[in-house]
């Protein structure tokens, strides 16, 4: 992954595979250098007609790390959500409460299309029980995140 995008901006499919796999090892620790670097950008539709060169330096990496070239499969919501709530355990495994609490946020907060799904809401009772180990009391939700009523009629912490 470093090879290819020293900086790992762009997410690929790559990037859950390997944070599923230290999260089934429980080799936490292992995804850190990954996890530690923002996500700016994904695989981008390519719009030009020949091929860009990846020793480029100009070329930027969310253009040649595209579905097409084979680096990367298709990026869904879903693929996005596991990520950061695996990416939230896997700090949660290492005591390091408010990375966690962020990457909890990033799933609560994220565009959907439609009701929230089972990973919103894992990750909203996982940003309770967070929120209540970093601050003794529950913390104060993004205003954004309404869609967890959806799924099973309540947003009251107690009764998730």
């Amino acid at each position: 992954m470093l090879r290819l995008d020293p900086t790992t901006g762009v997410f690929t499919s790559t990037h859950l595979l390997l944070v599923r796999l230290c999260h089934e090892a429980r080799a936490y620790s292992e995804a850190i250098p990954i996890l530690d670097n923002y996500i700016h950008a994904f695989p981008a539709t390519p719009t030009l007609h020949v091929a860009p060169l990846i020793c480029s330096e100009q070329t930027p990496n969310s253009q040649y790390i595209t579905e097409k070239s084979g680096l990367s499969e298709k990026i869904k919501a879903e693929h996005v959500h596991e990520y950061f709530l695996l990416g939230a355990m896997a700090y949660i495994g290492l005591r390091q409460w408010e990375q966690a609490l962020l990457f909890l946020e990033f799933v609560l907060v994220s565009p959907t299309q439609g009701p929230a799904n089972g990973l919103m809401l894992e990750a909203y009772r996982k940003y309770v029980l967070v929120g209540c180990l970093i601050e003794g009391k529950v913390s104060v939700i993004a205003v954004t995140f309404h869609n967890v009523h959806d799924i099973d009629g309540t947003t009251a912490p107690a009764t998730i």
